[in-house]
């Protein structure tokens, strides 16, 4: 049975709770909507005569046709080899150059493709019309796309390096994500053989099913007001209309794994035997759950048990460098994983102690409470003193716009974190990371 005990610093309702007066807050949005295209947008009163752009589509590696994995990601890297009006990679790295000072850019997720840049306000028209031709009518040339798939062919082998590495991420993905969309690729990348059999008719039908006005986003953060966003104006009325992809929905429940381990050579991994073999044990466990309606939870979650393991791991024990304990959030779902490289001899000990670790926060130990509170307290400073660029701003924005569908403002992560109890962390730890739910992933020589 699991005990849960009251956090020694109870709760405040949100109306008792005293917040102090942010004088920049970073988060907070301003929303408009225009020609059905939602415009988010932040002035940054330090910032003078640039913008950061983000436009995302909501749209990637979870939407790639089955056997063809790594097209939304391969379909992203072609506007840059000619679109219409610059239709060759030199025109288009001009363009980046004239209007954007070479900061144009493109990285694709599992649930959305995102371009990226920094343009002078005064070239804002100018970008946007560049950008129009960009994303709406990239020319998919045979001639380039073959030598691109040869870029991502070796974007590949730098991600898995062997034929062995890229086995073991396939069937490592099936393992953990079950039939979940995400067991059909560790990466956007895709693998060697599915992006072998991308047609350029497979890119334009991608193209022209999902770069469509529904699912556009945009974010500009920098020298922007009210008055800034008819400078869009023309581009978002221009794009394509079609149907808009639904979001998924989330998960409200993980299956438990069909496996709970996975045992690997590591001499078997890298090729190699004898001398050459790597003098360390990899060990990898992840969980996947829910995404909580308190994101924070998980996160102080993820500190408490990362101090717990480096303070048993490296200090006492002297097994690792440094264990690190992440929690990824996607649309529909969260990932709990803890990632360390530990002396081959010590991997039962290792095992022990992060079972029990997690067993003591599970059940609500009382020995572990002001180390909860010291790290709460840490977690609200880090993000109290947010000292990132405005081009990090624009970043973060986009990555929790596409994830919950909204931009949360610092203070109301403030009021999340403030929220967290020690009760919630024990019901984190037991309703989500019991033995039965972990996958553990141990490479070994």
């Amino acid at each position: 049975m699991v005990l849960f005990f009251q956090s020694f610093q109870q709760k405040q309702s949100k109306t008792e709770r005293i917040t102090m007066k942010l004088a920049f807050d970073p988060f907070q949005f301003n929303l408009a909507t225009q020609n059905s295209i939602p415009i988010h947008w932040k002035n940054i009163p330090w910032i003078n005569g640039f913008v950061y752009l983000r436009l995302a589509l909501t749209v990637g590696g979870r939407h790639d046709p089955v056997g063809q994995e790594g097209l939304a990601h391969f379909l992203e890297h072609l506007p840059f080899n000619g679109c219409a009006g610059y239709p060759t990679q030199t025109a288009v790295e001009e363009a980046d150059r004239s209007i954007f000072q070479d900061t144009l850019g493109a990285n694709t997720g599992f649930d959305r493709t995102m371009y990226h840049a920094k343009v002078a306000t005064e070239k804002l028209v100018r970008g946007m019309d560049f950008l129009h031709h960009f994303l709406v009518s990239p020319l998919l040339d045979p001639k380039e796309t073959e030598r691109e798939r040869g870029v991502i062919t070796q974007e590949i082998w730098r991600a898995f390096e062997s034929p062995q590495k890229e086995k073991l991420g396939r069937n490592l993905q099936k393992l953990k994500y079950g039939n979940h969309p995400f067991s059909r690729q560790k990466r956007v990348l895709g693998w060697h053989d599915s992006v072998e059999k991308i047609t350029c008719s497979d890119l334009q039908r991608f193209h022209d099913t999902y770069y469509r006005s529904g699912n556009m986003r945009i974010i500009l953060v920098g020298d922007v007001t009210q008055a800034t966003l008819a400078d869009l104006d023309k581009f978002t009325g221009s794009l394509p209309k079609g149907k808009s992809v639904e979001p998924p929905p989330n998960i409200s429940s993980w299956p438990k794994p069909t496996v709970p381990e996975l045992l690997v050579s590591v001499g078997d991994y890298y090729g190699v035997k004898g001398e050459s073999l790597p003098k360390k044990t990899v060990l990898n466990i992840f969980a996947g759950m829910p995404r909580l309606e308190n994101p924070r939870i998980p996160s102080v979650a993820r500190s408490i048990l990362r101090q717990l393991l480096f303070n048993r791991i490296r200090s006492t024990l002297g097994a690792t460098y440094s264990p690190h304990v992440g929690v990824s959030t996607f649309s529909d779902h969260s990932s709990f994983h803890i990632d360390l490289e530990i002396a081959p001899d010590t991997l039962q000990a290792v095992r022990e102690i992060i079972s029990t670790s997690i067993a003591e926060l599970a059940s609500g130990d009382l020995q572990h409470q002001i180390l909860f509170q010291e790290l709460k307290i840490t977690t609200r400073e880090n993000n109290l003193y947010y000292d990132s660029s405005a081009d990090d701003i624009a970043d973060d924005a986009m990555e929790e716009l596409i994830d919950t569908g909204s931009i949360k403002s610092l203070r109301e992560d403030l009021e999340n974190i403030d929220d967290v109890c020690y009760t919630d962390v024990a019901q984190f730890f037991s309703t989500h990371l019991q033995p039965d739910q972990l996958f553990w992933s141990i490479m070994t020589p």
